[in-house]
């Protein structure tokens, strides 16, 4: 059972890993290097949670687990571990990344 369920995953997330991987590429950016960091507040702004964008996928889509992101404490970033402005991907917003997420884990349903 746990190797169709595998499989499954495999069939859907192939895809999806294609297409992200070229939208990234024309931000110059490899999903495997991008990063979706969360800080505590936004008065401290300690980052408590830095992840892979694509080990945010596989984590929610292996718990199908939605995502509801705060735009104010979470950012996709170049570099793990930071909030820095400056390191953050302006092309893609944490938003649409929810939303493709979400969509995502609906197709694994």
């Amino acid at each position: 059972m746990e190797e169709k369920i595998a499989s499954e995953a495999v069939r859907v997330l192939e895809p999806a890993h294609q297409r992200w991987a070229k939208k990234l590429a024309a931000y110059g950016i490899e999903w495997e290097d991008a990063y979706i960091n969360t800080i505590n507040n936004v008065i401290e702004a300690k980052v408590i949670v830095s992840r892979t964008l694509l080990d945010e996928v596989l984590q929610r889509v292996k718990d199908k687990e939605y995502p509801t992101y705060d735009q104010g404490l979470t950012g996709i970033f170049t570099t793990p571990y930071t909030f820095d402005p400056a390191l953050r991907v302006k092309k893609l917003s944490v938003m649409a990344f929810e939303k493709k997420l979400t969509l995502l884990i609906d197709k694994m349903a």
